[in-house]
């Protein structure tokens, strides 16, 4: 899943559906490894037809792409370790968009001329002070990353922030970036872990029982739907409470019922059942049209993207 956010709000703009291969075991390796026969196909077959296997990169370059050929031009892109392959960063640099990510202990670069394992070269750089607005240890330095080119490494220790690590290897292919930019910039990562959350735990994004693949993806259609119209309307302007959080608002709207008084519509809040109906002005049920079909017309090039 891609998700665009300008820091306050998350909104999911692409997504596809990872299939696994069907991969015959034929063996294993003196290490011990498993060896298959692959066959480039899905396990998932539709109308009896296997689809062509991809793999979940893959499918993150061409959503990316997809993304990009629309017209939405990312200041950068944050990514997780899976996703900052060579390959990736390659396409991300041929895209023109600075990358950041993050390297696993025992990824190889050069510094000062020795190739040497992250774990090694975090041995050799000392770190005194401690950043107290950012709440870690931070040393930037720059390498070079074999199959790829210079990057600027980030070494964090000691970090705060909920993504686990006692040692991160964060790192930019924007050579000129700050430490403490690419530290917050990498950071801003960490708002799809929360959408996911968001998606799971309070709009039920795990509880589709259908079988069939075309009523699964519209399930995750809605479920995205219900969460992009929470995120983006922050006040709801005809109650006195601003409840902030996904949870909050869905709690809040369910204790609402809409009903008619005279041919004038209302809402009764039901967990205060001796109040006042609040009466929906006519300027303000155009509000709220004008906001759905803003939401509407918005989420025209998300969902084409979704089922492209």
């Amino acid at each position: 899943m891609l998700i665009w956010s300008n820091g306050k709000v998350r909104i999911p703009i692409a997504w596809a559906i990872w299939h696994k291969e069907d991969k015959t075991l034929i063996g294993f390796t003196k290490k011990g490894q498993p060896k298959y026969k692959h066959t480039g196909l899905c396990l998932l077959k539709i109308n009896g037809q296997a689809l062509p296997y991809k793999t979940k990169n893959t499918i993150g370059l061409e959503l990316l792409t997809k993304v990009i050929e629309k017209g939405l031009k990312p200041q950068y892109i944050a990514v997780d370790s899976w996703y900052g392959g060579k390959k990736n960063l390659k396409h991300f640099q041929r895209l023109h968009i600075p990358c950041y990510s993050r390297l696993k202990s025992n990824r190889k670069v050069v510094f000062q001329g020795k190739l040497m394992s992250l774990n090694s070269l975090a041995k050799l750089i000392p770190i005194s002070s401690f950043n107290y607005k950012h709440e870690a240890y931070i040393k930037a330095e720059q390498v070079y990353l074999p199959g790829f080119g210079d990057i600027k490494l980030l070494l964090v220790r000691k970090d705060k922030h909920p993504e686990k690590g006692s040692t991160k290897y964060l790192f930019s292919t924007d050579l000129t970036v700050s430490a403490p930019k690419l530290l917050l910039r990498y950071r801003s990562r960490w708002l799809i872990e929360t959408m996911f959350r968001d998606l799971k735990q309070n709009l039920s994004l795990e509880s589709c029982q259908a079988r069939g693949l075309k009523e699964q993806e519209a399930h995750i259609a809605f479920v995205l739907l219900a969460f992009v119209i929470l995120e983006v309307e922050p006040v709801l302007q005809f109650s006195p409470e601003s409840p902030e959080t996904i949870g909050k608002k869905k709690e809040f709207l369910q204790s609402l019922l809409l009903v008619k008084i005279q041919g004038i519509r209302a809402i009764i809040d039901l967990r205060k059942p001796y109040s006042e109906p609040i009466l929906l002005e006519d300027s303000f049920l155009a509000r709220v049209n004008s906001f759905l079909g803003r939401v509407n017309s918005t989420l025209d090039f998300p969902f084409e993207t979704f089922n492209y």
